[in-house]
């Protein structure tokens, strides 16, 4: 994936979590996955994250 491939699913990430569902009930609040959650809080350039490139990859399906 290039790196403006990768910006792009970041945004969408982003993006997603923040979006409510209901007032004061955004998406993050139902990732269950406690790894994935840990990833995206460490989440840089430089290090192995699986689960959030897989994540993108699922965004930029949606898309």
């Amino acid at each position: 994936m290039n790196k403006q491939i990768k910006q792009w699913g970041e945004g969408l990430i982003k993006d997603w979590l923040n979006d409510e569902k209901a007032p004061g009930h955004k998406n993050l609040h139902d990732i269950l996955s406690e790894p994935l959650l840990e990833e995206l809080i460490s989440y840089n350039d430089l290090g192995n994250f699986d689960r959030v490139m897989a994540l993108i990859q699922v965004m930029i399906y949606r898309e």
